[in-house]
């Protein structure tokens, strides 16, 4: 969540609701990410069987707070595929509500983290409790942890990074 009280919640069918969570909170209209992405909207529960990109994993969105960039992870899959680890992560402006890059990761992951810094770092864990630690604007790898645990939830404190 930004200072500002803006943060981003994702449907299952891969719908991006912006939120400004305060005494008045606000929920701004709903951008699609595979529209953003230049394909049709995934379905909903309605038509639980088609396979299309879709939102996943545990931990599955990060905000680079600064640059305005929502990087997600993706996987293709049917409607109730949503705890599916992501094979790619889709990076978005969400000014704009289009994708800005696609990476794929060489392993599944279920979360996703990023640093606030200006050269953003992302983190992605896999089901073994490897880490991994990538460059956030190519998707490079530059670092594994092996073994750290397979529950791992990261969450990048304020001023950190």
């Amino acid at each position: 969540m930004a200072k500002d009280g803006s943060t981003y919640f994702i449907s299952y069918s891969g719908k991006v609701y912006p939120t400004t969570l305060s005494a008045n909170s606000t929920v701004q209209p709903a951008w699609s990410l595979q529209v953003g992405a230049g394909l049709k909207p995934a379905p909903d529960a309605s038509a639980p069987f088609e396979v299309t990109w879709r939102p996943g994993g545990w931990q599955m969105s990060a905000l680079h707070k600064a640059t305005h960039e929502l990087y997600v992870l993706m996987h293709r899959g049917t409607f109730w595929t949503h705890k599916d680890a992501g094979t790619e992560v889709w990076v978005y402006n969400t000014d704009t509500h289009k994708r800005i890059r696609r990476m794929p990761l060489k392993v599944a992951s279920t979360m996703v983290g990023i640093t606030q810094d200006a050269a953003p770092l992302m983190f992605t864990t896999d089901e073994e409790g490897d880490f991994f630690i990538s460059d956030a604007r190519t998707g490079k790898l530059l670092r594994t942890m092996k073994a750290l645990g397979t529950s791992l939830i990261f969450t990048v404190a304020p001023g950190e990074g």
